[in-house]
Order: structure tokens, then sequence, then C-alpha cells
């Protein structure tokens, strides 16, 4: 989730949030046009009452984009650039390779890197490399589906989550779990 992050700090960035900005006084770190999480509608943007809930609207609507579950053709073997080309695009007034490249160098990547990079993670336990995909729960979801899925026991991903899921049967729409793979 650490590259996820740094990708999302890295779009506030660009977008000149700063005290005084548009973006600022909007809680709007990612000069969302929308989100189905904005408080209001302001100029254009969505508005949001807190820093905090607009930053979890951007990294939700960044998760939808990279993992396929929007409708604009991203998946994670779309490229940082291809994302750009969407989330910013030329016919709004932006530069989408200059967008990608200042946020690609500061997360550590490429512009032709694919973007099921910023959603996996390797640590290493018990002499073995751990990887984890991150996984945005649709309605629907139990961790028996999810782990049918990504061809793992549901109690894997309940102990690779332990920290947010208190009862396994119950998940929500819109968590972020990590889904870990062993190599």
């Amino acid at each position: 989730m650490k590259k996820l992050i740094k990708f999302c700090l890295a779009i506030q960035s660009y977008e000149g949030y700063y005290p005084g900005s548009l973006t600022y006084r909007l809680n709007n770190p990612g000069a969302l046009r929308f989100s189905i999480f904005q408080d209001g509608h302001k100029k254009g943007f969505a508005y949001f009452k807190t820093y905090e809930k607009g930053f979890n609207a951007l990294l939700f609507d960044v998760l939808l984009k990279i993992t396929g579950l929007s409708k604009t053709g991203l998946n994670l073997n779309s490229t940082i650039l291809d994302f750009f080309k969407v989330y910013a695009p030329v016919g709004d007034g932006n530069d989408p390779e200059k967008y990608a490249r200042f946020v690609a160098s500061k997360v550590g990547l490429n512009v032709n890197d694919k973007l099921i990079k910023l959603i996996t993670e390797e640590t290493k336990e018990e002499g073995k490399e751990k990887k984890y995909i991150l996984y945005v729960v649709k309605r629907g979801d139990c961790l028996w589906k999810i782990g049918k899925k990504f061809g793992i026991d549901w109690e894997k991903i309940f102990e690779a989550n332990k920290e947010i899921i208190k009862n396994p049967n119950k998940i929500y729409p819109g968590q972020i779990l990590k889904i870990p793979v062993y190599e």
C-alpha cells in the first residue's frame, strides 16, 4: 500500500494542494470532479468536509481505476501513462505525459510501468517472499468468495487483514483488503 499512498500524495502535490489553493479549500487533494463520497460540488469539483475524506476518495478513485472496476477501460496491465491519459486528459487542458512523469518519479517507477506495481508489496516472512495485492471489496463479497477468486483460503485473507477486519463475517463494500500471494 506504500506505493499507492505515495502515488496519491504525488497526485496531491501535482494538483497544487497548499493553503489557499482551490484543492485545499475543497479538501480535494486529487482535484476530483465527482466522488460518491463528496459532500457537495463547488466550482466544477467535488467538495469534502475533511481532508481525510477527500484523500480517501482519491485513494478509492485510483484503486477503482487501476483494478479495472471503473468504466475507464484501465486495468492492472495498463501503464502509469495510460492512467494519466484518463485521469488528466488533454481535453481538460492537462499534459498527461508530464503528469505521469512527475508522479512516476515520486513513486520510483517510470511511465511505462504497469499499474499492478502500485498495489503489490513485498515483505520477507520466515524465509519466504510475501507479496500483497490490494483488493476493493464489492457488494456481495465475502472472504470465502474473494479467496476463491485468488485461489487462497479465506482464513489467510483474514489473517493478513486483522487490523481492519474484527469479524470475518463482516466486510463492507469499499474496504481495501490485502490479498497475500506467496512466491
